[in-house]
């Protein structure tokens, strides 16, 4: 507690840092309790507001801002209801929600006694009250504060004449409330304020009293109580001081008056008491957050909308899911294609997919310019290779010419030992080259003859244009009544599939309207909430059933059709022409796969031959510069 100018004690404040409603909790009822923060902002708000102005160290105390801060008390146990785990911090410490009450009580309390303490100068009736509400709420300090409330009350007997028995009996009640034997810090100043109203009422008493005995007991009295005190001295308590002293000398000049007469025995005085703890008047306010579901019912109708979702999934959708799966006529439709449309054979298909992954035209292309691009490169250095002979022959033999024959020791290239298998490979290589033309232009003529057909085979469209019809119904008539009854299965299953379609977006969008929290809110029945929503489902349930009775109908009449179209087919008489240009096709890609044999061969060939050619030129080149060596050696001899 700490002193006011006005000699009276008030409690000082605890401090609390900010906390924001609006931050915290948003999350959690969006997250946590399912629902919109937004339809709260009101009291999330209100709830920021009062606790900054409140708590957040007011400069001014005033009755309205007490006013506002038992309104944030009063609301909060509403917020602890939803949201019971919310910590608080005070002197920079966290506090759960008992504590953060316990705490605003405490601060209600101190501010009472400021506000008390502001108005001793000018309504001591108010003060004494307000020092009542702060010791109803304060149990550590509410013996001082029902004490300054009794105090005032005895500043207004003296003001008003009231008897001194009566002062007296209230001045002795104030000595009691402030019979704190602690003698420390603002203590010290308590018990000061005891000792004086003790001795203010014996005084009192003892001028009053007939019994001279008794009367003398009371100064007696008094002046132990002064030897306890000792020499206490603060600045602060000098007025207080003061008015000790002042009584001390009273007693001490009617104490010597009374020096003859004996201490009689002093009793216990009575006591008025005026000052009582008195509850603050409750404050009426309008409970936040009605409308928000608590957590145990969040739990329930989560649970219960889980519930109605797989009862929507389980009772309605899967059924329906499965059921459609059984209705894959697929295979069946793709028959009838082959039978009544235009439809490539299997076999063709096959054909065409090995086709496109060799690579098709392009690959035989990309062949035949490779295997023509090894053949020229083959050619040219051969033909490098007879000019480089040709001229190296033709120098030799003008030297030999020149240095005269018998003086020319070098044998002619064909017939060296080294240089004669080298020249005679290379006249290998040329037969070769001059055997693979014949080979070279087959590839080429398969090329060109195949191209046109293997192109058919590179666009579906095309590729399906090319095959004549099969004229199944044509040329088979017992089939044309089987394909329209099977037709027929086929069309009443895609209605009905149609159907449930239908029936599942219209399912959903009435599915998507439930909701058990909007129910809830809106007054429904916790416990018959969402047996009474399932209810509404049973013509949903009727169309599940009848579907599922129309689809055994429908399959039964499709086994019918189907055991029957089957049995036909196998005896189906087929167009020639498209005999014919089947077999076309399958010839064209068997050439084509011969083509691609011979290409790759001639490719293969031309590869090696080029090889073997540069090997052997560098065997050439080798052997002709050690002659051009052996021709200067002999040069230079003769």
């Amino acid at each position: 507690m700490e002193l006011s100018e006005s000699g009276f004690l008030f409690i000082k404040p605890l401090s609390t840092s900010y906390f924001d409603f609006v931050n915290v909790l948003s999350p959690l009822i969006s997250v946590e309790l399912h629902q919109n923060p937004k339809d709260f902002a009101f009291n999330l708000k209100q709830l920021n507001d009062l606790r900054v102005e409140t708590l957040s160290n007011p400069s001014t105390i005033t009755f309205e801002l007490i006013t506002k801060l038992k309104k944030y008390q009063t609301l909060l146990p509403y917020v602890k209801t939803h949201f019971p785990n919310l910590m608080f911090e005070w002197e920079n410490q966290l506090v759960d929600f008992n504590k953060e009450l316990q705490n605003i009580n405490y601060n209600l309390s101190a501010y009472y006694s400021i506000l008390a303490t502001s108005l001793i100068s000018s309504n001591l009736k108010r003060s004494a009250i307000y020092f009542q509400y702060s010791a109803s709420l304060n149990d550590q300090f509410m013996n001082i504060l029902l004490g300054q409330a009794q105090e005032i009350y005895y500043q207004t007997a003296l003001s008003n004449s009231f008897k001194d028995s009566l002062i007296t009996k209230i001045a002795i009640q104030v000595a009691d409330f402030y019979d704190q034997r602690e003698t420390e810090g603002i203590w010290s100043y308590v018990y000061l304020k005891y000792v004086y109203f003790r001795c203010l009422s014996y005084l009192k008493y003892s001028l009053n009293c007939k019994d001279k005995g008794v009367a003398k007991a009371c100064l007696q009295e008094c002046q132990n109580l002064y030897s306890s005190i000792g020499d206490i001295q603060d600045v602060e308590f000098a007025q207080l001081s003061q008015d000790l002293e002042n009584i001390k000398l009273k007693v001490i000049n009617r104490f010597d008056e009374m020096e003859d007469v004996d201490v009689g025995k002093l009793g216990e005085l009575k006591r008025c008491i005026l000052a009582k703890p008195i509850e603050p008047p409750d404050l009426e306010v309008e409970a936040p957050f009605q409308k928000l579901i608590p957590k145990n019912i969040v739990e329930k109708l989560l649970v219960y909308e889980k519930t109605f979702d797989e009862f929507i999934q389980n009772e309605l959708m899967t059924p329906l899911v499965e059921l459609n799966i059984d209705l894959n006529v697929s295979n069946i439709e793709y028959e009838l294609e082959k039978i009544t449309g235009k439809f490539v054979p299997e076999i063709i298909l096959q054909y065409r997919d090995q086709l496109i992954e060799l690579g098709g035209i392009e690959k035989l292309d990309n062949l035949w310019n490779t295997l023509t691009f090894l053949k020229n490169e083959c050619r040219l250095k051969l033909d490098n290779i007879w000019i480089l002979l040709k001229n190296q022959t033709q120098y030799e033999e003008t030297l030999a010419l020149e240095h005269g024959y018998e003086n020319w020791k070098l044998e002619i290239l064909e017939n060296n030992q080294q240089a004669g298998p080298i020249i005679n490979s290379f006249k290998i290589y040329e037969n070769y080259i001059k055997q693979a033309e014949n080979g070279d232009n087959l590839i080429n003529i398969q090329i060109n003859e195949i191209r046109p057909f293997i192109s058919i085979f590179h666009k579906m469209p095309i590729l399906k244009e090319y095959i004549p019809d099969a004229e199944y119904i044509d040329m088979n008539p017992q089939l044309k009544d089987v394909v329209q009854s099977l037709r027929k299965c086929i069309e009443d299953i895609k209605s009905l599939v149609e159907e449930r379609n239908k029936f599942t977006a219209q399912l959903k969008h009435k599915a998507k309207r439930f909701d058990a929290f909007q129910k809830y809110q809106k007054g429904e029945d916790l416990n018959s909430l969402l047996k009474n929503e399932i209810m509404t489902y049973s013509k949903e349930i009727e169309f599940v059933d009848n579907s599922k009775q129309k689809q055994l109908n429908m399959i039964e009449t499709l086994n019918e059709q189907t055991v029957q179209f089957s049995r036909i087919k196998t005896s189906l008489k087929v167009s020639a022409k498209r005999i014919e240009t089947i077999n076309v096709l399958k010839a064209s890609f068997e050439g084509f796969l011969e083509t691609l044999k011979n290409a790759k061969q001639g490719v293969e060939f031309y590869q090696n031959l080029l090889e073997n050619i540069k090997s052997k030129t560098s065997q050439l080149d080798i052997f002709l510069s050690k002659r051009i060596g052996l021709v200067k050696s002999i040069r230079n001899s003769v």
